[in-house]
């Protein structure tokens, strides 16, 4: 499965569900006002790449005390282009930590965990 999440999905709410072994746990793209929260993202499949949670073109969403158990990732949870995000209160387990990336065009996200950028010319740096 490529996602538990389709693209454009907006004002939904998406709590106490378990997320195994998808290539992007929680892909959202061109969705807004979402809220997901207490989810469970693990993947145990070391042959899997997967990340955690994306958001691509959205805004206002909120991502709230969910936990990413991953063993083989880039990122927790990557955003493109993506305004006014919360995400406060994920976990990860003792395998992984919280890495959130983000691209030079997402802009005013409120953001817990160890963070990166993607500048202009496309390079990842540590903020």
């Amino acid at each position: 499965m490529w996602n538990s999440i389709e693209k454009k999905s907006s004002n939904i709410s998406i709590e106490n569900n378990t997320v195994f072994q998808n290539y992007y746990g929680v892909y959202l793209e061109n969705s807004n006002n979402n809220r997901l929260n207490r989810n469970n993202i693990s993947n145990i499949e070391v042959l899997v790449d997967i990340n955690g949670i994306n958001l691509e073109n959205s805004d206002n969403n909120r991502l709230l005390n969910n936990t990413i158990n991953l063993h083989k990732y880039t990122y927790s949870v990557t955003l493109g282009n993506s305004q006014n995000n919360t995400l406060k209160g994920n976990t990860a387990d003792s395998n992984t930590e919280i890495k959130v990336v983000y691209g030079f065009d997402s802009r005013n996200n409120t953001l817990e965990g160890e963070q990166y950028t993607v500048n202009e010319k496309g390079r990842v740096l540590k903020v």
